[in-house]
């Protein structure tokens, strides 16, 4: 029994086995691009294929107009809204709200109030899932070789955050709800409306600061 981690299934590689059966399991974030049966020659040329063609390409056909001078900031609630951006071909280097989870925009407004102060925790339990003090996980800070790589990591997002937001660019926010697929709590009515106002006053409290 052969386990291989992908969105997709190298059909060389499967040849080679000659298995009886074949099980393919994904989840939600990837249906945007359904995988194909016969990409060749690897399941690796698939993934580049579908980041320069049928994101952009999806992304061209729906006609959005964004300016030439443009920065996209990804603000949640996961690490979707940072995928989005990334196969649309949009992103300009990762971000500090890039891969956490979750992440309301109370919690943004909260983390920016507060000039992103213990937003990296002062200890980092290695056995652990390092979430900081607004309850916000670093999903992917164990992908880092040691503490320090992650540490300095994520400085340099929020420094690139930073001169982003201080920049004259436009700027262009993306909130994505993807637990509403797969977690009947966040498809309640009410839930959503909430999120919705946090989001109106995160656009507000954003103009606000750029603004200034």
């Amino acid at each position: 029994m052969y386990f291989i981690w992908s969105p997709t299934f190298d059909i060389d590689l499967v040849c080679s086995f000659s298995p009886d059966y074949v099980i393919c399991q994904t989840v939600e974030r990837f249906l945007p691009a359904i995988p194909k049966d016969n990409i060749k020659p690897s399941a690796s040329r698939f993934l580049h294929e579908r980041k320069i063609i049928k994101f952009q390409h999806d992304f061209n056909k729906q006609k959005f107009n964004l300016f030439s001078n443009y920065d996209v900031i990804p603000i949640g609630s996961r690490c979707t809204s940072a995928i989005v951006s990334h196969y649309a071909g949009l992103n300009k280097g990762s971000l500090p709200f890039d891969w956490v989870v979750p992440l309301f925009p109370r919690k943004t407004i909260s983390i920016l109030e507060n000039n992103f102060d213990d937003y990296i925790p002062s200890v980092i339990d290695v056995k652990s899932r390092v979430i900081n003090k607004y309850g916000v996980g670093l999903a992917h800070f164990k992908s880092h070789e040691t503490i320090i790589d992650g540490v300095e990591a994520y400085k340099s997002r929020i420094r690139r955050f930073n001169n982003m937001m201080s920049s004259s660019t436009h700027k262009y926010f993306i909130y994505v709800n993807e637990d509403y697929l797969y977690n009947v709590e966040y498809r309640d009515e009410q839930f959503n409306k909430n999120v919705f106002n946090d989001v109106l006053l995160m656009e507000q409290y954003i103009k606000g600061v750029v603004l200034v």
